[in-house]
């Protein structure tokens, strides 16, 4: 969050949500606590800060809390949990991408400090794009934060075998396309044509690249589908 005050953010609510069933008493104490000494910290970094303290399952209040504030999009912390206990559990971070009505960063690692004026997390941005519609909603968070992006890099990832040059030339006249106009906000830009499992791709890419985030849409379906199909 901290990082984020060099792309001009700066009202942040911290949310903490306990299980139902569990006692107010301490724990509530506790969670108080250490909620107000993590508002200390980011109002000396200039922030407005506030709290909200819930009961009930995760994914639901958060998303609740998420609308009622009015944000404008949510950050939370994957746990890397194993992909099976994953898909038959399920986790707060995908269940809040299916029912959140705002963008959500979900946070995969710690990244390092940066010194410079530049947010770490915008320094080199991937959006994977089909050219849909929807796929191209992240243009408009890029055009929002565009004077504290680094560089933006497109990839379209090919997975149909039946695949021909014609579909070629049209795949690279509309990425050309996507970088001429991050070229008109002064934003530097490239692209990449990859071709097998789109997911991985993606995420070779963004190691190859030395990638700081991804911004793609959720489409539709249910937690399951989407765990499963996409």
């Amino acid at each position: 969050i901290e990082d984020f005050a060099k792309a001009g953010i700066k009202q942040v609510v911290l949310v903490n949500v306990i299980a139902d069933g569990d006692a107010e008493g301490e724990m509530k104490d506790g969670v108080m606590a250490k909620l107000s000494a993590m508002c200390e910290k980011l109002d000396e970094k200039g922030f407005s800060t506030s709290v909200s303290l819930r009961w009930g399952k995760p994914a639901e209040e958060l998303s609740e809390a998420a609308a009622v504030e009015n944000v404008d999009f949510m950050v939370v912390f994957s746990k890397g949990r194993q992909y099976l206990k994953r898909t038959f559990v399920g986790s707060t971070s995908i269940q809040l991408v299916e029912k959140a009505h705002c963008p959500v960063l979900i946070e995969k690692c710690q990244l390092v400090p940066s010194h410079d004026e530049q947010s770490v997390h915008f320094r080199k941005v991937l959006v994977p794009t089909d050219f849909s519609l929807a796929s191209l909603e992240a243009l408009a968070v890029i055009k929002a934060m565009r004077q504290y992006i680094g560089e933006v890099v497109f990839v379209n990832v090919v997975e149909d075998k039946k695949f021909d040059e014609k579909e070629l030339e049209h795949i690279n006249y509309n990425l050309d396309e996507l970088v001429e106009e991050m070229s008109g906000f002064g934003i530097k830009a490239s692209y990449f044509i990859e071709y097998g499992t789109a997911s991985k791709e993606i995420i070779e890419l963004s190691k190859a690249k030395d990638i700081s985030m991804v911004i793609l849409p959720k489409i539709g379906g249910s937690v399951v589908k989407n765990i499963l199909l996409g």
